[in-house]
C-alpha cells in the first residue's frame, strides 16, 4: 500500500447514508411547523461546520485508520513518493475534483437540513452531526492538496543534488508533526518550504526515488518493448506519458497508467469487485451503470446504496478503456454518453476490458510487483536481451467491431 493513500479514500457510502438520514427526517416532520427561523438554522449549520473543520487534523486519521502510521501522513514523504512515481500532478487534479464533490455534497445536505421544520436549536445541531464526517473528508482532501500542490523547486534555485542532500531532514523526520504546507510561514517564504520538500527527494531513504533519478539504472528501460505492455513493470508504467497514450488511443497502457495513478483503496475496490463477482454479473453491473449515467439518474434498481460507489468506480475505470483517457474523476459529456450507450452492445469491449484488468491485477499490479516496484520485470530484461520468442499472450486490444472513432485515430506506438 502506498503511503499517500492511507487516508485518501472517498467516503461515498457515508455520504449516501447521511443524505438518507436527513431526508428521512424531512419526511417524518413535513407536517410540523418549524419554530426555528431559517436564518438561525443557517447560522447553526455554518457554526457546526466550522467547529467540525477545526476539530480535524492529520493526527485524527491516525486514530481512525487502523493501518495508518506516522510515516503515512508525513508531508515530505507523501510529496516525494508521489513525485517519484510521476503521480503528483494526477493527485492534484484528483483532490481538486474531490473538493468540488465534497463541497457540493455539503451544500446539498445543508439545504436538506434547512427544509426540515426544526422544533429547537438542539434538533438543528443534532441533524448537523451528519455533516461532521464529510467536513473532515473535505479538510483531509484540502490538506493533501496543499502538499501535492507544491511544485518542484530545484530548477528554480539552481541547487545541486549534493546541496539538496545536505538539506535533507535527519532523524527528526521520524517523529510525527503536523506541517501546514498550505499556510504562510513566519520564519521563511514559500520558496523555503518548497526547498524543504524537494530536498527530501534527494535523500537515500527512498529506493524507488533513487532508482528513478539514476540514469544508468533506467537506461536499459529505454529500449523499445515491441508494443508489449503486458510485460511492463510498475517502474516502466510510471515513466509513461498519459498525453502520449491518449493521443495514440493506447487503451492497454492507459488502463495501466490510470491504475497506477489511482489510490490504493480504489485499486483494492476494483480488485475485490472482480474477485467477488462472476464475470457476467460484473459486466452487467457496468452496462447498467452506464444506462444510469446516460439517463442522468442517481440510483440503480436492486442495488444497495453501499454497493453503488463500488460499481461507479469500476464503471469509471471502464470509461478509461472506452475513451482511452483518464475518466476516474471526470464525467463524459452527453454526446460521449450517447455514443457509448449506442455502440456498447455492438462491441466486445466489456469482455476485453475485463480480461485485461484481470490480467494486470494478477501480473503487473500484484503484491509481489509492488514489493519490487523499483526494478524492471523479468520479461523486460528478456526483451532487452532481444529474446522476442518469449512473448506472452495477452487479451487483444483491438475491438472485433471497430467504430469509426477508433479506426480514425488508432495506430501502433512504442512508448516504453
Amino acid at each position: 500500500m502506498e503511503d499517500e493513500d492511507t487516508s485518501e479514500g472517498i467516503e461515498y457510502n457515508d455520504l449516501d447514508a447521511a443524505e438518507s438520514a436527513i431526508r428521512q427526517s424531512t419526511l417524518q416532520s413535513h407536517r410540523k411547523v418549524g419554530k426555528v427561523p431559517e436564518e438561525s438554522v443557517i447560522k447553526i449549520i455554518n457554526e457546526s461546520m466550522e467547529t467540525f473543520a477545526n476539530k480535524w487534523s492529520p493526527a485524527k486519521d491516525l486514530e481512525l485508520v487502523s493501518n495508518a502510521d506516522e510515516q503515512s501522513l508525513d508531508p515530505i514523504r507523501l510529496w516525494e513518493d508521489a513525485e517519484a512515481l510521476g503521480r503528483r500532478e494526477v493527485l492534484v487534479e484528483k483532490y481538486k475534483f474531490d473538493i468540488q464533490l465534497y463541497e457540493s455534497k455539503l451544500d446539498t445536505l445543508a439545504a436538506e437540513i434547512c427544509k426540515i421544520p426544526q422544533s429547537s436549536e438542539m434538533q438543528v445541531r443534532h441533524h448537523c452531526r451528519n455533516l461532521e464526517m464529510h467536513v473532515h473528508n473535505l479538510e483531509r482532501t484540502k490538506w493533501f492538496l496543499s502538499i501535492y500542490g507544491l511544485p518542484p523547486a530545484a530548477s528554480e534555485h539552481g541547487s545541486t543534488e549534493e546541496q539538496h542532500a545536505n538539506m535533507t531532514p535527519g532523524p527528526a523526520r521520524q517523529h510525527f508533526e503536523v506541517i501546514d504546507l498550505g499556510s504562510s510561514s513566519e520564519s521563511s517564504d514559500g520558496d523555503d518550504r518548497e526547498m524543504l520538500i524537494i530536498s527530501s527527494i534527494e535523500s537515500n531513504g527512498n529506493l524507488l526515488s533513487s532508482v528513478a533519478r539514476n540514469p544508468s539504472s533506467r537506461s536499459q528501460l529505454q529500449q523499445p518493448l515491441r508494443n508489449r505492455p503486458e510485460v511492463a513493470s510498475i517502474l516502466t508504467v510510471s515513466s509513461w506519458n498519459m498525453e502520449d497514450l491518449v493521443a495514440t488511443m493506447d487503451r492497454k497502457r492507459v488502463i495501466m497508467k490510470v491504475m497506477l495513478d489511482m489510490g490504493s483503496q480504489e485499486r483494492e475496490m476494483i480488485h475485490n469487485r472482480i474477485r467477488a463477482l462472476k464475470k457476467s454479473n460484473l459486466l452487467k453491473e457496468i452496462s447498467t451503470c452506464i444506462d444510469m449515467l446516460f439517463h442522468n439518474e442517481q440510483k440503480m434498481l436492486g442495488v444497495l446504496p453501499s454497493d453503488l460507489p463500488k460499481i461507479r468506480t469500476i464503471t469509471n475505470f471502464f470509461l478509461c478503456w472506452w475513451f482511452a483517457d483518464n475518466y476516474m474523476y471526470k464525467l463524459p459529456t452527453e454526446e460521449q454518453l450517447h455514443e457509448l450507450a449506442t455502440e456498447l452492445y455492438q462491441t466486445d469491449d466489456l469482455e476485453l476490458f475485463y480480461d485485461w484488468v484481470h490480467y494486470i491485477l494478477h501480473k503487473t499490479f500484484s503484491e509481489e510487483a509492488f514489493r519490487n516496484a523499483h526494478a524492471p520485470s523479468k520479461e523486460e530484461v528478456i526483451v532487452i536481451s532481444d529474446d522476442e520468442d518469449q512473448a506472452i499472450k495477452s487479451p487483444p486490444a483491438q475491438r472485433k467491431s471497430q467504430s469509426k472513432r477508433v479506426q480514425s485515430r488508432r495506430k501502433t506506438v512504442i512508448l516504453d
